[in-house]
């Protein structure tokens, strides 16, 4: 299905991200995140894009978000999806995705995996706390950095979304802001006060 395993990931993420920042009346950016974790090959990394729109409360993302072919787009010519299949284009580049739903002052983390020839989603945790609604996609890639930086230079299909900021903590590059918010670094991690993790 996916020419460009990693390039349609992005492409397709970031355009659910965005979709869901309108739908929510939000402005400011989407995030990709790239880490490359303490003491692995200089191949592998993390990828994190987080979007700061409505969230998925649990009873959508069983509705939606677990259906395949299923969207809640396609009464709308305002939005860019509406096949119901890009958020699974996460499993072209990683068996197993990691899915935080940022809703209501709660975090719902979820397991998505490819399970023999079906696709399984479990929940792993559900966690209060003072957070933006929103949508994070996490998943572990082994093509280097190189490959992130190439797409993020010369993909066609990523001109098309100005409103991604990419926070490289590979140490490759270096930004100290994001949306008028502070990046804090420390020696081995980086911190904000933007950005809410659980799971």
């Amino acid at each position: 299905l996916y020419s460009s395993p990693l390039v349609s990931f992005l492409r397709e993420t970031i355009a659910n991200g965005q979709d869901s920042q309108k739908e929510a009346g939000v402005e400011h950016p989407l995030l990709l995140v790239i880490n490359r974790e303490l003491n692995s090959s200089s191949d592998h990394l993390t990828l994190a894009i987080r979007d700061f729109g409505t969230g998925v409360s649990p009873e959508r993302f069983d509705n939606i978000y677990r259906n395949i072919g299923s969207s809640t787009k396609r009464g709308s010519n305002d939005y860019i999806g509406a096949f119901g299949i890009g958020r699974f284009s996460a499993l072209a580049v990683s068996d197993v995705v990691f899915i935080n739903s940022y809703y209501n002052n709660v975090c719902y983390s979820y397991i998505m995996y490819k399970d023999g020839s079906s696709i399984s989603i479990d929940k792993l945790s559900e966690v209060k706390g003072d957070f933006e609604n929103g949508l994070e996609v996490k998943l572990d890639y082994n093509g280097g950095y190189n490959a992130i930086g190439k797409i993020a230079r010369e993909s066609h299909e990523l001109q098309y979304f100005p409103s991604l900021y990419i926070q490289d903590d590979t140490g490759e590059r270096e930004f100290t802001t994001f949306n008028n918010r502070k990046i804090y670094r420390n020696k081995h991690f980086v911190t904000s006060d933007f950005l809410n993790r659980c799971g």
